[in-house]
């Protein structure tokens, strides 16, 4: 049953709007289909409320004046309406086969629209619309040479329609593993793969060696570790630096200390940052003892700056590892963070002031019947300005952070201190300053 359309108000209303809300709502059985004026359809419950048609899909409402819609088709389907539509288009007719096709996929009957495209490349062949609807493109020779009447639309003989997986390759990508790659990346991937398909018998038993070098059981560690010393430097080199990436500390540990070879510039980033931010105390112990090894005046410089870190974990973590470093250079610098002082500033001002907001008056404007009033904000000040100077400053920092600071200085000067930072103090004015002094200008002209 149909009912005709009915003249009403117009209300604003998108149709487009409409149909994407009930696209998205699954129709009900035995659902209605409203057919608008510009071609499409609803689909869902249909209840004329007089003035305008509410069109029900699930949960998703529709409301649109009657000037919007052409008919309803009562119990109808959009397959019905599409074969409906169908039985009238020319079967020779390319261009209403195609008009037919974007209204299907519209619809969401993409096997339909595929099915009609189908037939007008078949009677069109260099309908390229039709060709994307497929999802085909022009490969090869002149993809871009446009269609011509006298050739009755045949395609240019170099080139090619394809899709799918003939297009990715006529297009040079390559599948591997599903995945659709560039050639060059493609070949990249099988060249690592041959690599690794190639490795010796010794890089494989240098691997497992590695994965030894954490096991729990002492012995295993021991002859691994002997076993590692046994190989190739180069080798045993790029084996130690994968292994302080590890997940077990044990292996990290004894990467660190592997890496400390004199000299090895290459190695230095690596030990930092485990000397500097790893969460294992052994695995810091062994990087600060390689970086020691390794003995190189640069590794200084990245330490003492990590001192003065806001993360107070980096700044202790730093402190130990300047401690296995033993340089004399870095006493001053550890003594400061022990306790530092400040001098005189210039002059300043402080304010005592007590500030009282209050509501003086309104600004009254009158605009037609109302009257509108905007509060005026007084603001009332009291209080003095003194005229000061700070003539010094001191302090520490606190017991946890002063710790490790002190176990540096323990270290590389053999006093035994501890925590009392007025005795780091007064050993350092009366006798440490000058017998580090030597250490400290060479450190300064390194630096």
């Amino acid at each position: 049953m149909r009912e005709s359309r009915r003249s009403g108000a117009a209300n604003r209303w998108h149709a487009a709007a409409a149909l994407g809300a009930l696209a998205l709502a699954a129709a009900p059985a035995g659902a209605d289909v409203v057919r608008l004026r510009g071609g499409d359809i609803l689909e869902g419950k249909a209840k004329d409320l007089g003035e305008s048609v509410q069109v029900v899909a699930g949960e998703t409402v529709v409301e649109m004046p009657w000037s919007a819609v052409e008919v309803i088709d009562r119990d109808a389907t959009a397959a019905g309406e599409y074969q409906a539509r169908l039985a009238k288009v020319d079967g020779k007719d390319a261009r209403g086969l195609y008009g037919l096709a974007l209204w299907a996929r519209r619809q969401g009957l993409e096997a339909e629209a595929r099915d009609l495209a189908g037939k007008v490349v078949a009677l069109d062949p260099s309908h390229e619309a039709a060709r994307a609807l497929l999802g085909e493109q022009r490969v090869g020779g002149d993809a871009k040479e446009p269609s011509c009447s006298p050739c009755s639309g045949a395609s240019s003989p170099q080139a090619a329609w394809k899709s799918g997986a003939d297009l990715m390759a006529a297009k040079g990508f390559v599948n591997r593993g599903g995945k659709w790659l560039l050639r060059s990346e493609a070949e990249a991937l099988d060249r690592r793969a041959d690599r690794e398909k190639a490795a010796s018998g010794e890089e494989a038993r240098a691997a497992k060696l590695l994965e030894s070098l954490g096991d729990p059981t002492p012995a295993v560690r021991k002859y691994a570790a002997e076993a590692m010393a046994s190989l190739d430097a180069a080798l045993k080199r790029r084996l130690y630096l994968v292994g302080a990436r590890h997940r077990n500390a044990g292996v990290r540990a004894a990467s660190a200390a592997g890496l400390g070879v004199e000299g090895d510039e290459g190695v230095v980033r690596t030990l930092l940052q485990l000397a500097v931010k790893d969460g294992e105390p052994e695995v810091r112990a062994a990087a600060g003892q390689a970086l020691h090894a390794v003995a190189l005046p640069e590794i200084e410089r990245p330490l003492v700056r990590a001192l003065w870190s806001e993360n107070p974990v980096v700044a202790m973590n730093a402190a130990d590892a300047l401690g296995a470093w033993g340089s004399r250079a870095t006493v001053e610098t550890l003594i400061r963070r022990v306790e530092w002082a400040a001098g005189p500033s210039n002059r300043a001002n402080i304010q005592v002031m007590n500030q009282v907001s209050y509501i003086s008056d309104y600004d009254v404007e009158i605009a037609q019947l109302s009257q509108i009033g905007d509060p005026i904000i007084s603001i009332l000040r009291e209080g003095i300005v003194l005229d000061v100077k700070v003539l010094g400053a001191h302090g520490t920092d606190v017991e946890i952070e002063r710790r490790a600071f002190s176990r540096a200085l323990e270290r590389i000067t053999g006093k035994s201190f501890g925590t009392d930072a007025a005795a780091w103090v007064k050993w350092w004015k009366s006798e440490g300053e000058g017998e580090y002094a030597a250490a400290r200008a060479a450190g300064a002209e390194k630096h």
